[in-house]
């Protein structure tokens, strides 16, 4: 920005020259007619400096967020690059239009723009909202990862997912320490795929804003403990079956308050259920 003592001496200069070159219409009819008082002179002065501080800081909240969302774009870029690499049928053609916008001739809305994501203003640390990735639909793509590839995809660092399905793919072996760390996580669908544990290698405990949790259609063979998270207060429809779980009873469900849908059926429990 450029100093107000710059203009302030550039408006005296020009006042100044008018002066000199113009002596026919006299000292003080110049002054009186083309020189403003002081008190005009320093009100455009104030509210010169309110523009450029405002326009300041415009430009750094309009950087901020754009940062933010870019952020977000290469960690997706990078999910697809895994995802081609690690499962040769993988429908990469159904996410073609995941692309770095910053070599595109039409940016558009960056990742927001694209198919199988969604985005909402969210409240970040500056003082207005900015567009975030909260939501990926990664199902029906034939992604066939194991643990250890799955593990690097990176989804526990878009900071405002809340929703991620990876519904009818192929994964296999037991949920990545990646989505088992994605705390923001409200929406979690792995149904119908091939998981087969999710202890000691992962635990889904940590996600505790978890409404909705589908494990369904898998080979999961766990204690029940191990798929619910420790504090399920925000827990309303929960789908285990078709699966191989037992030990039911050793869930802590008194913290499952607001559970209003419960599937266990078709799974290996020994002995009676206890109600919830």
């Amino acid at each position: 920005m450029i100093p107000i003592v710059f203009f302030f001496f550039l408006f005296f200069f020009i006042h100044l020259l008018l002066l000199l070159l113009l002596p026919s219409l006299g000292p003080r009819r110049i002054a009186s007619s083309i020189l403003p008082n002081p008190s005009s002179f320093l009100l455009i002065i104030i509210l010169s400096h309110n523009l450029c501080s405002h326009s300041s800081t415009l430009q750094y909240a309009s950087a901020s967020s754009s940062s933010s969302l870019l952020e977000d774009e290469k960690i997706l870029l990078q999910i697809k690059s895994l995802l081609q690499q690690s499962s040769p049928s993988f429908k990469s053609s159904n996410i073609s239009d995941w692309i770095n916008t910053s070599s595109s001739t039409d940016s558009g809305n960056g990742p927001c723009g694209w198919s199988r994501v969604t985005c909402q203003n969210v409240n970040t640390t500056s003082a207005s909202t900015s567009p975030r990735v909260t939501a990926i639909d990664l199902s029906f793509l034939n992604i066939s990862n194991d643990i250890s590839t799955m593990s690097l995809l990176g989804f526990s660092n878009l900071t405002y997912l809340s929703n991620l399905n990876l519904s009818h793919n192929s994964l296999q072996g037991s949920i990545s320490q990646d989505i088992s760390s994605s705390i923001s996580l409200t929406s979690l669908d792995l149904s119908f795929n091939y998981l087969t544990s999710l202890y000691p290698q992962s635990n889904l405990s940590l996600l505790s804003k978890l409404e909705f949790l589908h494990l369904g259609s898998n080979n999961i063979s766990s204690s029940v403990s191990h798929a619910i998270p420790m504090d399920c207060t925000h827990l309303k429809i929960l789908n285990l079956s078709f699966n191989s779980f037992f030990d039911f009873s050793s869930q802590p469900w008194n913290t499952c308050i607001g559970l209003k849908t419960l599937d266990l059926s078709h799974n290996r429990f020994n002995g009676s259920l206890l109600p919830p």
